[in-house]
């Protein structure tokens, strides 16, 4: 990937130095973006500077079609540019596509000093550094920080996302492992003061992950995006863009996607309804659309009403599922009691917010209390969430519980390892835990998410309260969701086992709602995996699945191990099987288990890896969870399953 070079088409002596950067989601647009090595920012009559932020790796499916890429054009330094896409060309096989958007746009002034871009650059670099898995613990918290800081600026200058480009090119032959080289050519003028017009070509890799099809394992395991939001949600201050990508989430291979809005802060109609719109807004007519790229969705809703609310927004969430392929279900988020913002931190929005699915309606009022107050402890949020299920299974799930990065801080601190003496303090009957969401930069066993998941399965386990993993059969299983980010090139994606074959799936026969429910069934089940780049792995105990529970298991019995593994990049998967976990204190010191199982396996995309072994059952109450670490050119990946819980006792 290289510097674009600048060439001034009115004889100018100024240059424009565009700098290709790697963005791995673009609704926050910088948060997990890296430069190319050896740029620096050089250029155009100093200090105005042109910055290029463009997806460094895209996760396609197997079917798709099209390679959608975005690009944002970022000015660091003094001036008033405006900048318009010409073309985009994959140089390996001529493949252009000329004349992209001619909209001029304005460059988005990332800051006004070499200073600032300098910071923005070593940023980004250290970004690369850390997808590419060589970045110490040290320097996690610098990036963070830099991450945060330029987030909040990007966010705050353009939160509906205006100064993005799309790109759409024809999908190209993939060999798993081999870049592409992308070139795009901009044109950029002053906005006032000139009329020079200069053109320059940015050039990167673009390191194409290919899906294989949805696993079938007895049932069927199908990706899904768990954690999306409207245009309307958050007040509808659009700052989470136009979240409804049909087409973007058929194109990365997910095929199931929960809307999860946000409810309002107060109790007026007009509160209400601007923020939970029932997707489409009730005074016009409904575009759920990758605005960016063209692709427009029309479809006809009924308007919206305080008293019709939850009804419409269900009926409009399945409206979008017809034309897509992506089945679209309702869900809900909340927030927990708000707190003031801790100190340094831009905003925080309570103590933690719950997501809601299989909900069959959600009422105004719960419980003699004002639903839409906020002003709820978490486990009245939980219960709000898991009670609404009349005829199906609703479940809540924490949404990304840590304060590791950037500007929210939903820390959730009603965990019960974290209060294990305070019960008035614990949160209990919630059935998932997002391990990867949003902005997040770090998925290593030590990263904060999955300290806390770590912590919460042996305190649910090995707790003196009553081992409510076998007595009450709830835990949290693995989740994962873009949350901010619905068209984030393919971070994250939540395999989830469905009991029927993909062909039964379509069947044209098979109704919405019996998806919704067979869907909402898993997740309270806690049949799923989590894997930040769409890789799938399991091990299987004498048949068992993860988040299957089994009680009076013979004690030294042999446990038949089958593990299966389909990755989706190249390189060497690190596979480590665990039996339970450390004390709780050595978790919260970063130390980590001994795997009864371990094995360094080169891979290739899309080949199965398969390996059968067996162990002894040591009795008492025991779960089994595998983490496999992908390692390889160009891409990585990264897989946790939900536990297998078996225990000797009743």
């Amino acid at each position: 990937m290289l510097a674009g070079k600048g060439q001034d088409l009115t004889n100018s002596a100024k240059k424009i130095a565009a700098i290709a950067v790697l963005c791995s989601f673009a609704v926050t647009l910088v948060l997990g973006v890296a430069l190319a090595a050896g740029s620096r920012t050089a250029g155009i009559s100093e200090p105005e500077l042109v910055t290029v932020l463009l997806p460094d790796w895209s996760t396609f499916d197997h079917t798709a079609k099209e390679w959608i890429f975005t690009a944002l054009p970022l000015q660091v330094g003094r001036g008033n540019w405006q900048v318009r896409l010409k073309d985009a060309a994959i140089r390996e096989t001529g493949m252009k596509i000329e004349h992209g958007e001619q909209e001029w746009r304005d460059a988005l002034v990332y800051g006004d000093s070499a200073r600032e871009a300098r910071e923005l650059e070593d940023t980004l670099t250290l970004r690369l550094r850390n997808l590419q898995g060589q970045i110490s613990a040290a320097e996690q918290s610098g990036l963070e920080r830099g991450l945060q800081q330029a987030y909040n600026r990007i966010r705050t200058k353009d939160p509906q996302g205006k100064n993005v480009f799309g790109i759409r090119l024809p999908a190209q032959p993939v060999v798993p492992g081999e870049p592409y080289l992308l070139d795009l050519t901009f044109e950029a003028r002053e906005k006032t003061g000139s009329a020079s017009l200069r053109r320059f070509t940015v050039t990167k890799q673009v390191w194409p992950v290919v899906l294989p099809p949805s696993i079938s394992d007895n049932s069927t395991w199908f990706r899904a995006d768990l954690h999306l939001h409207s245009r309307y949600s958050d007040g509808g201050d659009a700052r989470h863009l136009y979240a409804v990508r049909d087409v973007f989430l058929a194109n990365r291979g997910y095929r199931i996607a929960y809307m999860t809005d946000h409810v309002g802060q107060d109790t007026s109609p007009r509160q209400h309804l601007s923020r939970f719109q029932c997707i489409c807004p009730p005074q016009g007519q409904c575009f759920l659309h990758f605005q960016s790229h063209g692709v427009i969705v029309n479809v006809t809703h009924s308007p919206c009403t305080v008293a019709n609310t939850w009804s419409c927004y269900v009926t409009n969430t399945q409206r979008v599922s017809i034309p897509t392929g992506v089945s679209f279900f309702p869900g809900l988020e909340l927030s927990a009691r708000p707190t003031p913002p801790p100190a340094g931190v831009v905003s925080a929005d309570g103590e933690g917010h719950a997501l809601g699915y299989g909900i069959t309606d959600f009422p105004r009022v719960w419980g003699g209390r004002n639903v839409f107050d906020l002003s709820h402890g978490p486990q009245d949020v939980i219960n709000m969430l898991a009670q609404n299920n009349i005829g199906q299974p609703s479940s809540a799930g924490i949404a990304h519980p840590t304060s590791d990065w950037l500007v929210i801080r939903y820390d959730w601190p009603w965990l019960g390892h974290l209060n294990p003496a305070d019960p008035t303090r614990v949160t209990t009957h919630y059935r998932g835990m997002e391990l990867m969401s949003g902005a997040q930069t770090n998925f290593s066993l030590t990263s904060d998410p999955m300290r806390k998941w770590r912590r919460e399965n042996r305190w649910l386990v090995h707790s003196a309260t009553g081992r409510p993993v076998f007595t009450q059969r709830w835990f949290p299983s693995v989740r994962t969701g873009s949350d901010l980010d619905p068209w984030n090139n393919s971070k994250y994606y939540t395999h989830i086992l469905v009991p029927v074959t993909e062909a039964q799936w379509n069947d044209s026969a098979r109704t919405w709602a019996n998806r919704r429910q067979m869907v909402d069934n898993a997740l309270h089940n806690g049949r799923t995996i989590a894997s930040l780049r769409g890789s799938w792995g399991r091990v299987a105990i004498n048949g068992l699945l993860p988040g299957e529970i089994r009680s009076g298991w013979a004690t030294g019995s042999t446990l038949n191990m089958e593990l299966r593994l389909i990755p989706s990049v190249n390189g060497t998967a690190q596979v480590r099987l665990f039996q339970g976990d450390r004390a709780d204190a050595d978790i919260a010191n970063n130390l980590l288990p001994t795997p009864i199982f371990s094995e360094d396996i080169p891979v290739t995309a899309g080949t199965e890896v398969t390996r059968v072994f067996t162990r002894t059952f040591p009795g008492g109450d025991q779960y089994y969870w595998l983490f496999v670490d992908i390692r390889g050119v160009g891409s990585n990946d990264v897989i946790y399953t939900t536990p297998i819980f078996i225990t000797s006792n009743p």
